[in-house]
């Protein structure tokens, strides 16, 4: 067998401390509990050694606040109201975030995000008057190559 390894093939190991650590997000995916929740598995590269940890976040009220700390420690800003979407295009992002080792399952405790760090600005809304411009519709115009045939006359 053959085999040509690329970069991307490279991990390290997993994240075995507890600790500060600066994160790059290398994974984004939807997850279902077996209750049912619905959730975003965030999996997680420490920029310093490669170590990977993930992170899931639940969509229910009572974890709401969870996901608001990482969009903060993000650097995302948004309008009241505006729904935000967790998907591939964080890939690639990056944050700081206080570590913390879990209850041992089975005997082995895994890490667990216990504080995300305050990002660039430290809020998610805007702050009044910093909000940009709400774009204006574009005005529709003419299909140039119809105007130049003469109209669309068959």
């Amino acid at each position: 067998m053959k085999f040509t390894p690329k970069e991307s093939d490279l991990r390290g190991g997993y994240i075995t401390e507890a600790g500060e650590y600066s994160f790059k997000i290398t994974k984004v995916s939807d997850v279902i509990a077996s209750s049912g929740t619905q959730g975003i598995e965030i999996g997680l590269a420490c920029l310093k050694t490669g170590n990977a940890m993930r992170e899931t976040f639940w969509m229910s009220e009572k974890a709401a606040w969870r996901v608001c700390n990482f969009l903060i420690a993000l650097g995302v800003k948004i309008r009241r109201g505006d729904d935000v979407e967790i998907d591939d295009s964080y890939i690639g992002k990056e944050f700081k975030a206080t570590v913390k080792m879990g209850e041992p399952k089975n005997g082995v405790a895994y890490p667990e995000i216990d504080n995300f760090d305050d990002g660039p600005h430290g809020y998610l809304f805007y702050l009044a008057g910093d909000e940009p411009e709400q774009p204006t519709p574009a005005a529709s115009t003419p299909d140039k190559a119809i105007e130049d045939e003469g109209g669309d006359e068959w």
